[in-house]
């Protein structure tokens, strides 16, 4: 009986034939059947079909990496480049002084492409912020961004990126840190952070704004104005915004809305005077109106747009001209005097379809509608006061911010 035997030092193989050995050279990398025990395995190259295996595994890794990538590009274009847990990059690509106190930041992310429809579905929703990093101290305050602004002729909207309104604060450790950074350095944003979703359905709303609390008032005016007369029943809702401010510079070029408005929130004092000459504030508006800062222009497009829809008021301290309970009054159409708290679990999906909203600092809201609360390590609403508690709303929903 024959068998092969493989000599492992030389390239060739033998046929054993009885006692004896014969030489059959073969072609390099050859490899003949043994028999198991017979035969030493060879050191040689693998057949090829067991070298296959590891080009297979890197096929199939490859292609989930891409799968992968894929996967997460297209979640971070559809739902934003923000993400809750951790920072990312934002580069300033503009800064606009609105006052001497105040500036507009635009921001964009830094590593990856602006798409202003990732975020449509917040603008709807209501008002929402987001939280800058200030990175010596390790903190974060959050800002409210200003909505897409309306074109000029208001036919559609534009985007270059996020924009805050940010006020540089004496003890402001962020807003200072801010407003000390250069055109085209690198911040980092973390969000976004639902604060209040516009229930479906309002028809009239009153927002109590202070200083850069404005920002909210414009997100709330988009979110209502961008569910149309559909969800009130055919009926275009109403929005009233006052905005107070210590100073004109701040507001400077704003103009009430309606003759009839001139005088709301005039003291007594001031009032008298408008019979000696124009009223403050009548004075102002014709020497101011060819010098509206960027927000006044973004509100006068606003009632450009929607004209039997919106109202503006502005208020100044230095003029003598604050929100009052008559003021507001004069925007309350319920006669009924009932008095209502406000509920610290209420659900947005349960407020009425007439809102009293108001944001701004704490000193300003504690003011109009007394202070908020905190349970549960958070801010609450906290129960109605202030001016707004004696005016005893009825069928109004009071928010604050």
């Amino acid at each position: 009986m024959s068998n092969f035997i493989w000599c492992p030092r030389i390239n060739l193989r033998y046929w054993k034939i009885g006692s004896g050995l014969t030489q059959i050279p073969l072609p390099v990398h050859t490899v003949l059947p043994c028999r198991r025990g017979l035969s030493t395995p060879a050191k040689g190259p693998l057949p090829t079909k067991h070298r296959r295996w590891p080009y297979y595994v890197v096929s199939v890794l490859t292609g989930v990496g891409i799968f992968v990538t894929y996967t997460s590009w297209n979640e971070s274009t559809t739902r934003g480049i923000l993400q809750q847990q951790t920072f990312t990059p934002f580069t300033i690509i503009a800064k606009e002084a609105v006052s001497p106190t105040s500036t507009i930041f635009t921001l964009r992310p830094t590593n990856a492409p602006w798409s202003v429809k990732s975020y449509e579905h917040l603008w709807r929703q209501g008002v929402w912020s987001i939280q800058v990093k200030q990175p010596q101290l390790q903190i974060a305050r959050a800002y409210t961004p200003l909505p897409p602004q309306t074109t000029s002729t208001g036919s559609g909207e534009k985007s270059n990126g996020f924009r805050f309104l940010i006020r540089k604060e004496d003890r402001g450790e962020v807003s200072t840190y801010l407003h000390k950074l250069p055109f085209g350095s690198t911040i980092e944003l973390r969000g976004p952070n639902h604060e209040f979703d516009v229930p479906q359905g309002v028809d009239e709303l009153v927002f109590l704004a202070g200083g850069t609390g404005i920002a909210a008032a414009l997100q709330v005016a988009h979110a209502v104005l961008s569910q149309g007369s559909d969800q009130t029943g055919g009926k275009a809702p109403r929005i009233h915004i006052f905005w107070a401010n210590r100073r004109r510079e701040d507001c400077i070029g704003g103009i009430n809305s309606g003759h009839e408005q001139r005088d709301i929130g005039l003291t007594p004092q001031a009032r008298s005077q408008t019979e000696l000459a124009e009223s403050h504030i009548g004075v102002q508006s014709r020497t101011t109106a060819s010098k509206k800062n960027t927000i006044v222009r973004e509100l006068e497009v606003l009632k450009l747009k929607y004209p039997e829809q919106i109202t503006m008021n502005y208020f100044v301290d230095e003029e003598g001209t604050f929100i009052t309970g008559d003021s507001i009054k004069q925007c309350i159409s319920s006669s009924s005097m009932v008095a209502k708290d406000i509920v610290t679990s209420a659900a947005t999906k349960d407020l009425s379809k007439r809102l009293v909203m108001l944001s701004g600092p704490e000193g300003f809201i504690s003011s109009l509608a007394g202070p908020k609360d905190w349970a549960g390590g958070k801010q609450v609403q906290g129960r109605l006061g202030g001016i707004l508690l004696g005016l005893n709303l009825q069928g109004w929903t009071v928010w604050k911010l």
